[in-house]
């Protein structure tokens, strides 16, 4: 029988066991204008039953709630959004239903509430035990942010409370989720600053703003980058041709010479010299050169010791890589924890990775590079509070 090559495995995988799970590519960076698409399931007539069931397995590898769900999600708050047919509820770490199959839509709890649509196509949020406390009233919800989630009527986006009061109105074209008190909204075609009572902080004049990170907001205007205070004052002048928002005081900027790194006054620290940069968390940045990736620290200093393929940013200390089309893991110190061995290879979640081992199929890894939990699996995802959901 002809053997099928690691690189078909890789782009089967990499076609099915959803990327999604894993984060930090290079130039990953959410926009908050661009206001987040919430994504909803089809009518409940377009499911149909899965012939490969979902069950999920503990950190050992043991499966401890059985394959007999047609999707589900991962855990969180002790509980998991899970699918039969058309209909979608919640079940607990016993595999209990806990909440009713009864939405068309579920997400994952977040800060003790979850997301849910009725089959009115109305979106609302309901607590861990299944009493709703937004009304299922809205065209689009959002997970709560300080205190805050986004919601849409009517086309319009605006603000409800943990207890479904509308704490801002529905009257802004787009909004970002709050974050540190402030969220970026978009009034007649130009982007500003509201605070949690809906009053401008800075009004709405620019092309494009970011979150606020580290005391500044990223702004656009006329086509170039620079950053301004809460109060809308000017802090780095308006001067780059691309910039990121700043992360442990740091922001990446672009020159006609490249990407590099700026502090909050606009000096550059790391000359603007790579062809590209993004911070790849854990006080460590991605770099590109000459197509040729790498990580550099707050410094400078570039802390692999071989050029990469392709690099990912760092979760719980460490990264994916990839070289000659294969996989592996590098610490922030840029040891390589394991060679370029894997298909595919997602970030750490709770201590143990998924890896992709071509003929084999998906294994867990620990922080040393060892098998954690054996192949045996068609898919699998990522471990959330001690449980991974996976497909036999």
């Amino acid at each position: 029988m002809q053997k099928t090559s690691p690189l078909l495995f890789s782009v089967f995988f990499l076609l099915t066991a959803c990327q999604s799970d894993h984060s930090g590519k290079v130039g990953d960076q959410s926009d908050p204008n661009e206001a987040e698409t919430v994504v909803l399931p089809p009518v409940e007539e377009d499911y149909e039953e899965s012939v490969v069931k979902w069950g999920f397995i503990n950190r050992k590898g043991r499966l401890v709630i059985d394959a007999q769900f047609d999707d589900a999600r991962n855990f969180s708050h002790s509980l998991a959004v899970i699918r039969k047919k058309g209909r979608w509820g919640y079940i607990d770490t016993n595999g209990v239903v806990k909440i009713p199959l009864i939405y068309k839509g579920a997400w994952s709890f977040q800060d003790g509430l979850a997301r849910v649509q009725n089959f009115e196509e109305k979106m609302g949020f309901i607590d861990v035990k299944g009493k709703e406390v937004v009304a299922l009233q809205y065209e689009e919800v959002n997970d709560f942010s300080d205190g805050l989630a986004r919601v849409r009527a009517d086309g319009q986006y605006g603000f409800v409370d943990r207890r479904g009061n509308l704490a801002i109105p529905t009257e802004f074209e787009s909004v970002s989720a709050f974050k540190n008190g402030f969220a970026v909204a978009k009034a007649e075609g130009k982007y500003g600053v509201i605070d949690q009572s809906g009053k401008w902080v800075i009004p709405a004049q620019y092309q494009k703003i970011g979150p606020y990170s580290d005391g500044l907001f990223r702004v656009k205007q006329d086509g170039l980058f620079g950053f301004v205070s809460r109060t809308g004052k000017i802090v780095v002048s308006i001067q780059f041709k691309t910039a990121k928002d700043f992360n442990e005081g740091l922001a990446v900027a672009k020159t006609e010479a490249g990407f590099g790194l700026i502090d909050d006054t606009g000096k550059f620290v790391v000359p603007a010299q790579y062809d590209q940069v993004w911070y790849a968390a854990e006080g460590r940045w991605g770099i590109v050169q000459n197509g040729a990736f790498g990580f550099i620290d707050a410094q400078g200093r570039q802390l692999n010791k071989a050029p990469f393929e392709q690099l990912y940013s760092f979760q719980e200390g460490i990264a994916a890589y990839s070289r000659k089309q294969f996989w592996g893991y590098v610490d922030k110190d840029g040891t390589e924890i394991t060679p370029p061995i894997f298909g595919l290879a997602w970030s750490f979640n709770e201590g143990l990775a998924r890896a992709h081992l071509p003929y084999k199929g998906i294994i867990y890894i620990d922080r040393e590079g060892k098998p954690a939990i054996p192949p045996g699996f068609s898919d699998a995802r990522d471990i959330s509070e001690g449980f991974a959901r996976v497909q036999f």
